[in-house]
């Protein structure tokens, strides 16, 4: 599905969601996931970052619906047991009572109560009732449950303080940063794949430097040298790397980690080669 200027698409190979520039239709390119070769189409196939936050925001609304009339349904069922068993109940006391006021003395009790049969009844929907309120129960329980497990913690932080953090995506070990695992909440196998993505990109990077490294000055006491800058190769390994990053996250957290890691992301990846660094050896 195109949005814009922008085509939204699956690889044919992994499956893995992928973006390309509507002017880039009909060429080639290497998918950053599974590195097969991927034909950019003319329109996608894949909802655009924007439809996906909507549909994803339309169903929380329907459960939350469906939550707060469940909680209302149940809420009026324990309301009406009450008042309905003593209305009830209070018939054959009062009817046995009329019965007893009218017999003369020495006038023999009929042998069977003749509100019996409706205590039996009554006694029965009191059974019905509460088979009715532990249902209702055990389904408020699931869906609150549920909730807990995939809403509660989605997006601990206001977005009005998302821009104040600032979260390095790496640590010194060029690992993902364990406070931006918290933050997007990613499991063992995203942790992998985000690992994955930022070190190949690094170790890509590390050969182009290593082949383009110049020597400015050396004697025995210092070493200066110049890596030249390669903005063309560099954007298109940061393009990549976003790619790859968003197939894992999906487009709602690969938002959030560009709102608090895209800062230092650019400075742990010297700015993807967009100019030249000086380095000093003594």
């Amino acid at each position: 599905m195109a949005s814009g200027d922008s085509i939204y698409f699956h690889c044919p190979h992994c499956r893995g969601r992928l973006t390309a520039i509507s002017s880039a239709a009909g060429s080639s390119e290497a998918c950053p996931v599974c590195a097969g070769t991927v034909v950019i189409p003319d329109r996608g196939d894949a909802m655009s970052p924007q439809a996906l936050r909507r549909l994803w925001w339309m169903g929380l609304a329907f459960q939350i619906l469906l939550l707060v009339g469940l909680v209302g349904l149940w809420q009026k069922g324990v309301a009406e047991k009450p008042s309905l068993m003593e209305a009830e109940v209070s018939s054959p006391a009062s009817d046995r009572g009329g019965h007893l006021a009218d017999q003369q003395p020495g006038e023999t009790a009929d042998p069977v109560a003749p509100g019996a049969d409706r205590t039996d009844d009554l006694a029965a929907q009191n059974r019905s009732l509460r088979a009715e309120r532990r249902t209702l129960q055990s389904q408020y329980d699931s869906l609150s449950q549920w909730i807990l497990e995939n809403v509660r913690g989605k997006f601990p932080v206001p977005d009005r303080l998302v821009g104040t953090m600032r979260i390095p995506p790496m640590g010194d070990d060029y690992q993902v940063n364990g406070d931006l695992v918290e933050l997007l909440h990613l499991d063992d196998q995203e942790v992998n794949l985000v690992n994955d993505a930022l070190q190949f990109t690094r170790a890509s990077m590390t050969d182009i430097e290593q082949q383009r490294i110049q020597i400015e000055e050396m004697n025995e006491r210092r070493a200066d040298l110049r890596v030249p800058s390669y903005p063309a190769e560099g954007e298109t390994m940061k393009e990549d790397l976003y790619l790859a990053l968003e197939a894992t996250l999906g487009p709602a957290r690969m938002d959030r980690m560009i709102d608090v890691s895209e800062e230092e992301l650019s400075r742990q990846f010297n700015h993807f080669g967009q100019g030249e660094r000086a380095l000093a050896f003594e």
